[in-house]
């Protein structure tokens, strides 16, 4: 009776953090309790990053405002440090599980990798390692009180397709079946600050370091994600699922940047000292006004652009918005599905493909030493060589290899057939003009990798 009572009064009298007051409150009783001991040794918050046998690894950061625990004084408001280091850690397990998992157990890591980690502590509260064993028996207490997830981590990754992009969606409380219409409301409506991560502790708003610009399905959320595995490379502060497109300028159109306008802008671009940030926005190329808004907002931005044989573009933009912009329309008649097949999306495939217009106004605006083209075919036979030119034209270490080069990123299968020898003929004649063009322009393009345009 006696220690129903005082478990009793003791949950009463928690608002936070239950788990933990009833382990207080077991404790007070003099009851037994027999706790977890992590088997790692390194750790960068005490709600992340418990392993237990290589079965159980927890990941319970960012769910409070105000996370008390018992045997220590109550701090201050740390849900957005909190939240921030959770993020952090949940790429780092969903995209680099073998060196993360073995920086944890105190595992012999590159040097890179260390100071990759070095500025994710910085973001969280406490900021340094923490060995939480066997002579931490507090700490793994409250380890063991804590969200856990019983499952073999490793064979969940590999097994479930998708499952860094599923852990986002859960992490942020939302379900598969929203995410296009979450992901294109930035699209519909102005950003604001609420669209920002508070500023971590140490970081500095640097504006963009690099703008990515083109072409839509040229590999790009490939590229982006190994700029950002780059160590000296941190990702935006946008609050964005896919926070690799800002598509911040599509919002003004025709209407010249305000300060305001231009300020916020910067903002989303942070980084503790010795990286850099920035965005990959795939539309700019092509949306009008887009590169004169760019030049105004970021002028001494370094700029990168990513080709690939506009007829092979052409069919992937087609079949990308074939498979998900649709669903964005749930009400469609059959024969009004067909008209947006026959009428918008066409048309949008085919001017994305159309290079030397975006090219001439990006020159117009940019010194040609701001700006990298890359071919996409060129990419895909050497990308090492051509990462590591990428690495140095942004000024970082080009001797950084990511482990994951030539993992496939934003793979989907085609439900249109692909062309057929007369129709890729009818559209190597139309997009002649332009890829000549294109190539007066950028010399570094080498035909040979677009046999339809070898003779031009």
């Amino acid at each position: 009776t006696a220690t129903r009572l005082t478990l009793g009064n003791e949950l009463r009298m928690a608002t936070q953090d239950t788990l933990s007051h009833f382990t207080a409150a077991a404790c007070a009783a003099n009851l037994s309790i027999h706790p977890l001991h992590r088997s790692n040794t390194n750790n960068i918050h005490r709600l992340i990053g418990g392993i237990y046998d290589n079965l159980i690894y927890h990941h319970a950061a960012g769910s409070r405002n105000k996370p008390r625990f018992w045997g220590e004084p109550k701090h201050d408001d740390r849900g957005q440090q909190n939240a921030q280091v959770r993020d952090a850690a949940a790429d780092l397990l969903f995209t680099d599980y073998d060196r993360y998992l073995g920086w944890l157990r105190g595992e012999r890591t590159d040097d890179q990798f260390a100071q990759k980690m070095q500025t994710v502590q910085r973001s969280t509260s406490s900021g340094v390692s923490v060995a939480a064993g066997p002579d931490n028996p507090a700490a793994a207490t409250t380890a063991a009180t804590t969200l856990t997830l019983n499952i073999n981590m490793r064979a969940f990754i590999r097994r479930i397709p998708g499952s860094k992009r599923l852990a986002k969606l859960l992490r942020q409380g939302r379900s598969p079946g929203r995410t296009l219409a979450v992901e294109n409301a930035k699209m519909l409506r102005p950003i604001t600050l609420t669209d920002l991560h508070d500023l971590p502790i140490g970081w500095r708003i640097t504006g963009p370091a690099f703008i990515g610009v083109g072409a839509p399905k040229c590999g790009t959320d490939w590229w982006y994600s190994l700029l950002v595995d780059h160590p000296q490379v941190v990702v935006n502060r946008a609050k964005f699922i896919a926070n690799k497109e800002l598509h911040y300028f599509v919002h003004f159109q025709s209407r010249p940047l305000n300060l305001s306008e231009i300020a916020l802008y910067q903002q989303f671009f942070a980084a503790p000292p010795g990286a850099i940030s920035g965005e990959f926005s795939t539309h700019y190329l092509s949306y009008p006004n887009s590169i004169e808004q760019v030049v105004c907002a970021a002028p001494d931005a370094r700029i990168l652009v990513i080709l690939r044989n506009p007829i092979d573009r052409m069919l992937s933009h087609l079949n990308h918005m074939r498979v998900n912009r649709v669903h964005w329309f749930t009400d469609l008649s059959p024969e009004q599905i067909k008209l947006f097949n026959h009428w918008p999306i066409y048309y949008e495939a085919a001017v994305n493909s159309l290079y030397a217009v975006g090219l001439r106004r990006l020159f117009r605006n940019f010194d040609c030493s701001q700006v990298l083209v890359l071919q996409y075919e060129r990419c895909c036979q050497d990308p090492a060589g051509e990462l590591a030119r990428t690495y140095r034209f942004l000024g970082l270490n080009d001797d950084y290899q990511p482990r994951n080069l030539q993992r496939a990123v934003n793979v989907m299968p085609y439900v249109l057939p692909r062309y057929t020898p007369e129709e890729r003929a009818h559209l190597t004649a139309y997009f002649a003009d332009d890829v000549q063009q294109t190539v007066e322009l950028c010399p570094e393009i080498d035909l040979r990798l677009w046999p339809d345009f070898a003779g031009a």
